[in-house]
């Protein structure tokens, strides 16, 4: 179980998961599955990216009115905390343990928790989502 991984671990798994494709200016991005062990006891499973050097998850999207992307609600941290690669298996990191509770994905983060609200410049394709959840 990962403690926190290394700047060129988390590069290389830019490489692998990062589409580096675009759309009218918006970095569009492969989707990653995830399994967040929270303080609370709930077990949850949360969209993720690879982005700036960084593992994230995305507790929710906020779908574009007029094109056919969605772009983050928000995204937390997740490298810097205990957790493992999935192998053979349909989400790509499992057994990330997050110290908060549910309620703290949409809602208030302690201050030592990495947070960006509405990043700018991140979507995935509508397409891209729903293959996640097919």
């Amino acid at each position: 179980m990962n403690q926190g991984v290394p700047v060129a671990a988390v590069n290389a798994v830019n490489k692998r998961h990062s589409s580096n494709k675009t759309h009218k200016g918006v970095i569009v991005m492969s989707v990653l599955k995830c399994d967040v062990k929270l303080s609370d006891g709930s077990v949850v499973v949360c969209d993720g990216i690879a982005h700036a050097g960084k593992l994230w998850i995305i507790p929710g999207w906020i779908p574009h009115p007029k094109e056919p992307v969605a772009s983050p609600k928000r995204i937390i941290r997740f490298d810097c905390f205990p957790h493992r690669v999935a192998k053979g298996q349909s989400t790509h990191y499992q057994d990330i343990k997050l110290p908060i509770p549910e309620s703290a994905l949409l809602g208030p983060l302690p201050k030592e928790i990495e947070c960006i609200e509405q990043p700018a410049n991140i979507a995935v394709t509508i397409e891209e989502l729903r293959k996640q959840y097919l």
